[in-house]
């Protein structure tokens, strides 16, 4: 019967064993290193992230536009962030008179104000 400590792994460097695949991570964990991939990993994240936050600002951005040309969507003051209200009815000036006439000065703003048509 084979060892189970001794499985075989296939890739591009060819089959390794668990005893050639841990001899050449010593190996690579002995050689200097010109980065200190901390940091360098740390720069990464942090950048990865911006582009994330700015893909899920994007895609809210357009979510809201696409709500705004049906209903009228709106924030209250104290909504959790990124959070809409919204009222079905296309956005007029009859239906900011009800939202004040409801709302009064709880209405942090009403997004088909800024969204260009």
């Amino acid at each position: 019967m084979r060892d189970p400590s001794r499985k075989v792994r296939s890739g591009p460097q060819g089959t390794w064993t668990k005893r050639t695949h841990e001899r050449r991570t010593a190996q690579g964990k002995a050689q200097p290193h010109e980065f200190d991939f901390e940091e360098t990993d740390q720069y990464v994240d942090d950048l990865f992230e911006g582009w994330l936050k700015k893909d899920n600002e994007r895609r809210a951005r357009a979510q809201i536009k696409r709500w705004c040309k049906t209903q009228t969507v709106f924030r209250l003051k104290g909504d959790e962030e990124g959070r809409w209200r919204t009222v079905k009815a296309l956005y007029s000036g009859k239906v900011k008179q009800y939202l004040v006439a409801k709302y009064g000065d709880k209405i942090e703003c009403v997004a088909n104000e800024w969204v260009p048509a």
